[in-house]
């Protein structure tokens, strides 16, 4: 509940009018984050090592400039990024 409620004080709005600065295997590897996912599972699913998913997670709270998994889902959906 915390790191949401971090994430929503961040919030600009319903919708970042700014390009997803994520790419289309981030969302996705994000997307079954938010599914509850976990790293195996995800690299299980797309063919791909568990440290791959990891270094893409990783990657995508870079750009975010959050800390954590939640925090990062919570900002792709409030944005429209992905859809749970």
């Amino acid at each position: 509940a915390k790191e949401l409620h971090e994430a929503e004080l961040g919030k600009r709005g319903p919708a970042s009018p700014a390009p997803c600065p994520l790419s289309a295997r981030q969302r996705e590897i994000l997307s079954y984050a938010a599914a509850g996912k976990s790293e195996a599972d995800t690299g299980a699913i797309l063919g791909i090592a568990g440290s791959t998913v990891r270094d893409h997670l990783e990657r995508v709270r870079d750009v975010l400039g959050v800390r954590t998994k939640t925090q990062a889902v919570a900002v792709a959906v409030q944005r429209g990024w992905i859809v749970l």
